[in-house]
């Protein structure tokens, strides 16, 4: 993350978390196969850091922001 949008992200977000390669093409699947969204891996990473701790967040409002759907047919057919 840049040094400008690690300050930024300081002051607004609660907690980081690390994701897989593997955990993000589920996400990307599960964006396209369940919400009909075409998304590129940074929706796609976004759904798996919520699906890794989703048992955390029961009862508490979420937002997945799901933007973006920069990814070739070829990436997307290798996912699906």
């Amino acid at each position: 993350m840049g040094s400008i949008t690690f300050q930024l992200c300081k002051d607004v977000v609660d907690e980081f978390t690390v994701v897989s390669e593997d955990e993000i093409i589920d996400g990307i699947r599960i964006g396209v196969e369940k919400h009909h969204q075409l998304i590129e891996g940074a929706a796609g990473t976004a759904i798996a850091g919520f699906l890794k701790y989703k048992s955390n967040l029961i009862g508490k409002t979420v937002v997945i922001v799901m933007c973006g759907g920069n990814i070739s047919s070829e990436v997307l057919k290798t996912i699906l």
